[in-house]
């Protein structure tokens, strides 16, 4: 009886609870009306860094739809469909899209798909098949991280590494057998 009186619509800009009742000219009041008005706002990320920090969802089914507006976001790998990335704040994986993008393109423009963590590892599985991306330059110089095989992270599974200090042993093989297994 002492909320506001509403005869015109209003905006809603948030998730919001509406509870409504109606209010006769003899002052009778009808049964309370309740809607939950869900607005859902697709985030907009322009480093690498605020994709990884917001990535809070195992597995796709209820990822959110994130997009990332970026300049100069330099393609690190190609591996199929999967295009990785990195900028001065991270390296990222986009799943599942290539148009075309090359190892030492340097990109801009907005690229959209949900975000989400496979295995661990965050990716965008790309809803937009890189329909606002440019290609600014090509056949820029991609380098590698140094990193020791035991320094090894998680946080590395996306970047473009050179193990340093690895040692590789092997035995000849002729015909499946070891030459130590061979009889004279």
């Amino acid at each position: 009886e002492t909320s506001s009186i509403y005869e015109a619509p209003f905006t809603v800009t948030e998730t919001t609870t509406v509870k409504a009742v109606y209010v006769d000219d003899d002052d009778n009041m009808s049964a309370v009306s309740t809607s939950v008005i869900t607005i859902s706002k697709k985030a907009v990320y322009t480093t690498v860094a605020e994709l990884i920090e917001n990535c809070t969802t195992s597995g796709s089914n209820n990822a959110p739809v994130v997009t990332l507006k970026t300049t100069n976001l330099l393609v690190t790998g190609v591996n199929g469909s999967n295009v990785f990335v990195s900028d001065e704040t991270g390296a990222f994986l986009f799943y599942g899209s290539n148009s075309g993008l090359t190892k030492g393109d340097i990109i801009s423009g907005s690229v959209e798909g949900k975000l989400y963590s496979y295995n661990g590892l965050p990716e965008i599985s790309v809803s937009d098949k890189w329909a606002s991306v440019t290609v600014v330059s090509q056949g820029n110089i991609v380098k590698a991280t140094k990193v020791a095989a035991a320094d090894i992270t998680a946080a590395d599974a996306n970047k473009y590494v050179r193990f340093e200090g690895l040692e590789y042993k092997s035995e000849e093989t002729v015909s499946n057998k070891t030459l130590a297994d061979r009889k004279s």
